[in-house]
């Protein structure tokens, strides 16, 4: 008699050891197989720290399962920073390809199924070396009122829109589809401006942030954390992509995807702990000291 397994919501994550075939040809097999356990092994240590597990390995790709997207994500982000600091013993760097999907699957607790699992790996096939390709998790839609209609934004589909404002000024907006916890603080701010001023803005986005050794303690402690897994900030060895670009965060005039000022007080809170800003956040605390967060804080600042 076949016993039924109860389809459930989970996130698929495939993660492949790029350029394997090269390894072996130059290592030699018995020491690619070894260099490759070790990855995958690194792989399955993070899989267990954000909450998934290792449901099997094939040759030099391993496939995962999380209970969420936010844990897939942060997992996949580990795996590609960590993995991509091992060496062979020839002085070659490792690298990964992932890809996840988070939505329905049938778990038997031996092996996990259905269409799912399928859309994962086949992220994991359009990835590049060191690249991970996702899919959306939940449905949004863009809407700034005095400027257009509502725009859906669905997983897995291109969409797109055209705004044609006629004045400067600021717009704001919110996403007009019940998205998650945060539905609510999902705001949008659309600036528009002269031409003279739109260009002389890019001019200065395009800029790299200027070097201030009165702060290097705090970016010392910035690259040392978690923080440059999903932000970047030009010119450092800060490059995620998970997160906002902060190389200019104080031309900002909000944090939080809008829903606080930008100010030192606020700024603060945040990085002490995002959830008293905005509950559910998925930017983790970081458990800094006063010290660091103070030279954190004054690094920060200079990013403008």
């Amino acid at each position: 008699m076949t016993q039924a397994h109860a389809q459930r919501q989970a996130a698929i994550l495939f993660a492949d050891i790029a350029g394997s075939t090269k390894l072996y040809e130059t290592l030699g097999d018995a020491e690619a197989l070894a260099t490759i356990g070790r990855a995958l092994e690194v792989i399955r240590q993070i899989c267990e720290e954000h909450g998934g597990r290792i449901v099997k390995t094939i040759g030099d790709e391993a496939m995962a399962l999380f209970p969420n997207a936010a844990n897939a994500a942060y997992s996949a982000i580990s795996m590609q920073t960590q993995v991509s600091a091992m060496k062979t013993s020839r002085g070659a760097s490792l690298s990964i390809h992932a890809g996840f999907h988070y939505g329905p699957v049938i778990d038997d607790g031996k092996d996990v199924f259905g269409d799912s699992v399928n859309l994962a790996a086949r992220l994991m096939s359009l990835a590049k070396s060191g690249q991970t390709l996702l899919s959306a998790d939940t449905d949004h839609s863009f809407w700034i009122p005095q400027l257009a209609g509502k725009t859906d934004l669905i997983p897995n589909r291109t969409n797109h829109t055209w705004i044609d404002p006629h004045e400067a000024g600021l717009y704001v907006g919110q996403c007009a589809q019940y998205c998650g916890t945060q539905h609510a603080k999902m705001l949008l701010r659309v600036y528009v401006q002269p031409r003279a001023d739109f260009d002389r803005w890019i001019e200065e986005q395009q800029r790299q942030p200027v070097t201030n050794q009165a702060v290097s303690e705090g970016r010392q402690v910035f690259e040392s954390t978690a923080c440059i897994n999903c932000h970047t900030v030009s010119g450092t060895r800060a490059n995620g992509r998970f997160g906002p670009d902060l190389t200019h965060l104080m031309s900002r005039d909000t944090i939080a995807s809008g829903v606080a000022d930008n100010t030192p007080d606020n700024l603060r809170q945040w990085i002490q702990n995002p959830d008293a800003i905005k509950p559910g956040a998925r930017m983790p605390a970081m458990g800094l000291g006063e010290r660091q967060l103070e030279a954190v804080l004054a690094y920060l600042a200079t990013l403008r």
